[in-house]
This record gives structure tokens, C-alpha cells and sequence, in this order.
């Protein structure tokens, strides 16, 4: 412990006594929240909140940075009228083919149900998303 000299000393009560009130206030609230337990649990989690920042290295860091710009990235996509449309076409279809029973279909089967205006609309809406497909991943 060090010693306190005499003009700190005068300091230090003079500012007690200025703020005499406030500091009496603030020791009864800690007093409280000790009685409570409830400073004992400020006291764990500021541990663990220590900890934390502590285990974060700046790689760690950056990577959470760039997986929150990524994620920002596929919400702005995901946010366009296109995609937005493009995906709810794309669940209900599931949801639709889901409810009605799958029968197995062989290379005849398939051609009869080509005549189908609606297959043909779906492979239509296949072969364009395959396209788009491909031209992104040449921009790539």
C-alpha cells in the first residue's frame, strides 16, 4: 500500500465532502446489490465478458467481419424483387409437388408428360435457371 500524502489527503476529503451525497447514495446501491447476490453476478459476468474479448484474436475478428459482410451480401441478393419472386415460385412448387404422390416415371413417361403444358412451363423455368446459373459462374 502506498503512502497517501498530506496535500492528497485534503484532496480527497475535500471531493468526499463535495460529493458526499452521491458517493452515499452509490454505496447503498452496492451494498444492496450485495445483500441481493445480485453484484456477485455483475462480478461473473463482467469475468466472462473479459474472457470473451480476451479469446477474440484479431483473426478471429476478421473472420467474424467477413462472414457478417457475406451474409450481408446473400440478404441484399435475397432482398431483390427477382430473387424474391424467383424463390417463392420455386417453394410453392415444392410445397405442391410435395402434397401430391410421386410415381415413378421411365423415358416413356417422361415424353407423354412433356405434352403437359405446365412440365413444359417447369422445364422451361429449369433451363433458364440453369442458364443463369452457368453465366454467374463464369463471371466468377
Amino acid at each position: 500500500m502506498t503512502d497517501i500524502e498530506p496535500d492528497e489527503t485534503v484532496a480527497l476529503a475535500e471531493t468526499v465532502g463535495e460529493h458526499g451525497d452521491e458517493l452515499r447514495d452509490a454505496l447503498e446501491t452496492v451494498l444492496a446489490l450485495q445483500r441481493s447476490g445480485t453484484l456477485d453476478e455483475l462480478a461473473e459476468l463482467a469475468e466472462v465478458g473479459s474472457l470473451a474479448t480476451a479469446a477474440l484474436d484479431d483473426e478471429m475478428v476478421t473472420s467474424l467481419a467477413g462472414t457478417g459482410a457475406a451474409l450481408g451480401e446473400v440478404a441484399q441478393t435475397a432482398a431483390d424483387d427477382d430473387t424474391c419472386d424467383g424463390l417463392e415460385t420455386l417453394l410453392a412448387g415444392i410445397g405442391e409437388a410435395q402434397r401430391e404422390p410421386a410415381e415413378q416415371v421411365g423415358a416413356v413417361g417422361l415424353v407423354r408428360n412433356l405434352r403437359d403444358p405446365d412440365v413444359q412451363y417447369g422445364f422451361g423455368y429449369l433451363l433458364a435457371l440453369a442458364g443463369a446459373i452457368g453465366r454467374r459462374h463464369a463471371e466468377e
